[in-house]
């Protein structure tokens, strides 16, 4: 692995308050893991948030999903890249330390994208699909980080 990002400690903090304001008691079980584990959940719970919050609060479902297409489009770019944007400064560190594959995040958006329109599903099988791609692949990305 390469040098860490110089802005990584900043992209700690900021993931670290995303957890901490939002998610107390996981925040709290995550502080007894080892270090760069911590930093891993945090960065991957900042960034699953906030996808998670742009569709449940943007005025338009029809301009959420736009941005859910272009930010997933984006991600390989913008973790190879991430320039001074903290949460992918993070999110890139967590991903090259645990190995993360992208597939994971792209399905989370296909899942997160079902969430616009009809929110029932009538037959098992669609419903399986939506919370495999938003419960399941985040379970499968924290697996990762824990090294299985």
């Amino acid at each position: 692995m390469s040098a860490p990002h110089p802005l990584l400690p900043d992209s700690v903090r900021y993931a670290r308050a995303v957890t901490r304001h939002h998610a107390r008691t996981f925040y709290f079980a995550s502080i007894f893991l080892p270090r760069p584990m911590r930093h891993a959940i945090w960065a991957l719970y900042a960034y699953t948030r906030g996808l998670d919050d742009l569709v449940d609060e943007s005025p338009s479902e029809a301009l959420a999903a736009r941005q859910l297409r272009a930010i997933a489009r984006g991600l390989p770019r913008r973790i190879a890249a991430p320039g001074s944007n903290l949460l992918y400064v993070g999110l890139a560190d967590a991903v090259a330390r645990y190995r993360i594959p992208l597939f994971y995040f792209r399905s989370l958006a296909a899942g997160l994208r079902m969430d616009f329109g009809a929110v029932r599903y009538a037959r098992w099988r669609d419903l399986y699909r939506y919370c495999w791609r938003v419960a399941g692949i985040v379970g499968l990305m924290v697996s990762r980080t824990f090294g299985r």
